[in-house]
């Protein structure tokens, strides 16, 4: 409505121009003014003589930045300007707007409680120097004669807008009627017809409310009109004081947990200011272990890291596991930003209204009634638009799948067309008998299968029981690596600049110590930060006692000789070809594979060397079980008692609050909850990545879909018992506080969960706690503190242990410095975060966006990182397996299942009566079985897809290689071989067959060390590898050159010179 003056002397502005703030001649008027805006008006309008008008109207459409977000609901509200300077406050009559808001069907949430009103009224009451004119009071019906006063009281009106007057300041819900109210008297609460259990007079709300005290259950008031209240039996978790009062237990375990976290943040900032003040004493060790991690990162083959602009879902660059991993990534990323961007689309085109249904806030208790009112009765009259949301996005997301499936599989058998590895060779050879260290079982293995299968064998790796002799395994390799590197370090010179660069921004500005230095006694500090330093190295597997030299009960070949093997061997053929009859036979029984007695079994291998857990094969396959049932049962376990101790004390003070009439946690409370969340999250990770490792996989791919299933399920149970814990003590708090549904009933006599969830302050309820558990707590902190305990702080703390102390070189230094290892464990933090987004379809539509909106951001951030740590920041890895990629595919059936339970739940309540709470056509156990068998049925159908169609259709589609290329010229290239890569197979080579140069053991980042001996299947030359690396820079330079000379020769020929000859 444009400036001007109207009608009647009334001069309107829209409140947007107040919106943008306002500059009044006084505080009085200035406050006034906000206090009207705070209300839920459109517009401010001033009625009064045009001499008097016009200033004010001026002066109030200057903008003033500071309160955009304050005005949004259809009344105006008027100030009555006399020509004396008096102002008085009153109403637009709505139903000249052409709205009544006296019915019940088209209730609008009333305004701000008249704190704001009052606190703006009393300032007028002060001169104003700019004005210089005395303003006079304005509060409640101040306008209004006292007769129209006296009308106002005891008048029932349904959520009515108008505060009321001084003579009857108190609003009482009626008995009888739901959302009615007149005003009384304080010594009136709970009488003339008001609620009977509402009789304490509320100052602060102005209205008549029951008894309500924090942590209560059973609650007791004065007489009505007395401000007595007083608990007569407490919730689980507190205890009754003398003042009838419910004290918790929660503060203190909260206090308890706060101070031992700032104690242990002391002790940390303590130690790094020792670590930095200390001087720099070792920068040998420090240079050597930065050349070693820099050596050791995810390398092209000429030894330069790839560009950070690499597409990792389309470059090869850590194996097709590494592709289908980002792919996945990119893939849910594109589902939820499609599902949000409809989402918006039905918004905009259909209403607007299911952005706000299930936020709106109620600051009182007429405002609350009429929320939940008009809240039920537009949540039913658009719950066809979450129908066919959730419809298109169900079989949307199903179909997706599928597809998303088959280019997976494609991904795979393209790649090994294209490429040979190490598993195109290989088989396991299972049923070995136990054979003694001393005895040569390699070369007895590899004359009986050649013999039996006809076909030619490189060489055979067994796998031994050496779980328990790892330390002394370890030690040897070691040393003899040690001892290798100091022999060539003059024939290798080896320089590293951007080494000596990356230790100048990490070491610190630590001065060197000076040779005539000496050293003194260590102090109290000094002797703190020294055990710190040697506990953090320790948990990094760098000891720094090991290198000093200590005498062993037995040599390395005692060790050696006293093994027996497991059951397990790998066999190398010399062709795939070979390989793949040699299984042929063996699986159809046309020769039968024996060794001392024992029948063997071939299986072609579908992992790589790298993928294979050597040490773990000791354990019989019933052991490994219960190991697994075990890790499933203490991590489980862990859950619940972190959901008993630290989620409930914060749960019951929680419960206090009744989520009604504006009575909700704050700041501090919501911080709190996401400290929870995320540490919790946080220490089910470590916990279920300790208990699978202890489980005794032997391959890495099997023992990280273990570990995403465990840590997938392990926080679907966290998140259900709090949501579960929860909700029950706010639903307990708000019948304690007597809230209502919007059929009028009271939320304490609803007979059934279905009704219960379906109310309009459970789903205002668990919709904060759910949303409040996603964002930030789930989907984002955890990912943006990784980059800095995970990449940057290991980092930084090993160059200032290594520089510190001159014990730290050689292996120590690299040890400490070494970068972190990357793996698939990302998928089980991605598939959490979908299941709970495909929780929020089951309450309020306005979580939809909210969340949805919380996911892209944080995934994007997510793939960012995972995108930078994986060429700048883990050390060389390949995933070469499809078996992760598959499991999380299935796993990914739970949340598209989820969306079928959510279809089916708002088909039911779609079919129901507005007015009757869960009143669909399926009720109560009926309903829960529908949800239950649909997403179960869902589940089946989706891994019997991915488990027997999607592989077959891929794998008609797909080619081979040829199979009789012959493995030395894939292991010419190849340093990570299954003789290499076994650490026994190594020592035993040495040490037990006297091979001359033996098989060296493969080391990420020290390829060079590895030695050429053909006869025993070593074909992997350092030096060739290193030619080769130096002709792909030398025609990468030649290239480069090549691309930039007809530029710099169209530079000259623009700038009028001639071209260089």
């Amino acid at each position: 409505m444009p400036l001007g003056i109207a009608a009647g002397n009334v001069v309107c502005r829209p409140l947007s121009v107040f919106a943008g703030g306002m500059r009044a001649r006084s505080a009085g008027l200035r406050r006034l003014l906000a206090a009207a805006v705070l209300q839920p008006r459109p517009s401010l309008c001033w009625r009064g003589p045009p001499a008097a008008v016009l200033p004010l109207a001026l002066e109030a459409a200057r903008p003033e930045p500071g309160l955009q977000h304050l005005a949004s609901q259809p009344h105006d509200r008027i100030l009555e300007v006399s020509s004396g300077g008096r102002f008085v406050m009153g109403h637009v009559s709505s139903r000249r707007q052409g709205r009544s808001h006296d019915h019940p069907g088209e209730a609008a949430p009333p305004r701000e409680p008249p704190s704001a009103v009052d606190a703006a009224s009393s300032e007028l009451q002060r001169p104003s120097q700019s004005m210089n004119k005395k303003l006079h009071r304005v509060i409640r019906g101040k306008g209004k004669t006292q007769r129209q006063r006296h009308e106002a009281c005891y008048e029932d009106k349904f959520a009515p807008d108008d505060f009321c007057p001084q003579e009857c300041p108190f609003a009482a819900e009626m008995e009888k009627e739901f959302c009615h109210f007149m005003c009384i008297q304080g010594k009136e609460c709970g009488v003339k017809g008001s609620r009977s259990q509402a009789t304490i007079p509320d100052n602060d709300l102005h209205s008549c409310r029951r008894c309500d005290v924090a942590g209560c259950k059973t609650c007791t008031a004065g007489k009505p009109g007395e401000d007595i209240e007083r608990c007569d039996q407490c919730m689980p978790g507190y205890f009754l004081n003398d003042q009838g009062a419910c004290d918790g237990i929660s503060f203190w375990v909260i206090g308890a947990i706060v101070v031992l976290v700032v104690v242990a943040i002391l002790i940390g900032i303590i130690v790094y200011v020792s670590l930095r003040l200390r001087p720099l004493v070792n920068q040998e060790g420090v240079d050597y272990g930065l050349r070693c991690r820099e050596k050791s990162g995810v390398l092209q083959r000429n030894g330069e890291p790839f560009p950070l602009a690499t597409n990792l879902c389309t470059a090869s660059v850590a194996g097709p596991g590494a592709m289908a991993h980002y792919r996945f990534q990119v893939a849910l990323i594109v589902w939820a930003a499609l599902l949000l961007l409809l989402w918006v689309i039905f918004g905009f085109v259909v209403s607007t209204d299911i952005f706000r249904i299930g936020i709106r806030p109620a600051h009182s208790p007429q405002e609350f009634c009429a929320v939940i009112k008009w809240g039920r009765h537009r949540q039913m009259q658009l719950i066809w638009v979450k129908c066919t949301w959730l419809a298109i996005a169900y079989f949307g997301t199903f179909i997706g799948a599928m597809v998303f499936a088959y280019r997976n599989e494609r991904l795979f058998h393209l790649f090994n067309a294209e490429h040979v590895t190490m598993s195109d060779f290989a088989v396991s050879c299972r049923g070995l008998p136990e054979i003694k260290g001393d005895v040569c079982i390699e070369d007895k293995l590899k004359e009986a299968l050649e013999k039996q299968t006809g076909e030619r064998v490189v060489g055979v790796s067994v796998c031994w029981n050496c779980h328990h002799e790892m330390d002394a395994i370890k030690h040897a390799l070691e040393e003899e690596h040690g001892s290798l590197e100091n022999s060539s370090a003059a024939a290798h010179h080896r320089t590293m600049a951007r080494g000596t660069v990356a230790m100048g921004m990490f070491a610190g500005s630590g001065a060197p110590q000076q040779p005539g230095q000496e050293e003194q006694s260590p102090g109290c500090l000094q002797r703190v930060t020294n055990l710190v330093s040697n506990a953090t190295l320790l948990a990094w597997g760098v000891s720094v006692d090991s290198n000093e030299a200590s005498e062993e009960e037995h040599t390395i070949q005692d060790v050696l000789h006293g093994m027996v093997s497991t059951d397990t061997a790998f066999v190398v053929f010399e062709t795939e070809g070979g390989r793949n009859r040699a299984a042929a036979k063996a699986a159809s029984g046309e020769t039968r594979l024996e060794l001392e007695g024992s029948a063997l079994t071939l299986e072609v291998m579908k992992y790589e060397p790298e993928a294979v857990l050597w040490e773990e094969f000791h354990q019989s396959e019933s052991v490994h079980a219960f190991l697994v049932l075990k890790a499933y049962l203490f991590t489980f376990s862990s859950s619940i008692l972190w959901t008993v101790l630290l989620y409930l004390p914060y749960a019951h003070y929680m419960a206090s609050f009744s989520y009604a009439n504006g009575d909700e946690p704050g700041p501090a409370s919501e911080t709190t909850f996401v400290v929870l969340v995320t540490v919790g999250n946080i220490c089910i990770c470590i916990l279920a990545s300790t208990f699978i490792k202890g489980a005794g996989y032997r391959y890495v791919d099997d023992e990280e879909s273990s570990y995403m299933g465990l840590y997938t399920f392990a926080l679907l149970l966290n998140l259900i018992l709090d949501m579960v814990l929860t909700s029950y003590l706010s639903y307990r708090q708000m019948v304690g506080v007597g809230v209502h549904t919007a059929d009028g009933r009271l939320l304490a006599d609803l007979t059934s969960l279905q009704q219960i969830f379906e109310s309009y302050p459970m789903q205002k309820s668990l919709g904060n706690l759910l949303f409040a558990y996603c964002w930030p707590a789930t989907f984002f902190l955890p990912f943006l503190f990784e980059p800095l305990a995970m990449w940057w702080l290991p980092l930084h703390m090993g160059v200032l242990f290594v520089r510190s102390d001159k014990k730290m070189k050689g292996k120590l230094a690299e040890q400490a410095l070494t970068r972190g290892v990357m793996e698939q464990t990302r998928y089980g933090d991605v598939l959490f975060n979908i299941v709970l987004v495909c929780f929020i379809p089951f309450i309020a539509p306005a979580y939809v966006a909210l969340t949805f909106a919380a996911l892209v951001f944080s995934h994007v951030f997510i793939y960012a990182y995972d995108h930078f740590r994986t060429l700048r920041g883990v050390g060389r890895y390949w995933f070469s397996g499809i078996s992760v990629s598959r499991y999380a595919q299935k796993l990914f059936a739970i949340p598209n299942g989820l969306l079928l339970s959510a279809l089916i739940f708002k088909l039911n309540q779609r079919s129901a009566d507005e007015k009757t709470l869960g009143s669909g056509v399926l009720q109560g156990y009926k309903l829960g079985a529908a949800l239950a068998w649909s997403f179960l049925l869902h589940c089946l159908v989706h891994v019997l897809f991915l488990d027997q169609v999607i592989p077959r259709l891929a794998l008609s589609a797909s080619e081979a290689h040829d199979p009789s290329e012959p493995y030395e010229d894939t292991a010419r290239s190849t340093a990570c071989t299954w003789f290499s890569a076994n650490p026994v197979h190594c020592l035993r080579s040495q040490y037990v067959y006297n091979h001359d140069p033996p098989q060296r053991y493969f080391i990420i980042g020290k390829e060079e060390l590895q030695q050429k001996n053909p006869k025993i299947g070593a074909f992997y030359d350092p030096a060739e590898q290193a030619a080769e690396r130096a002709r792909l820079a030398a025609e990468g330079e030649a290239q480069a050159a090549a691309q930039e000379a007809p530029a710099e020769a169209g530079e000259k020929q623009a700038e009028g010179k001639p071209p260089d000859a």
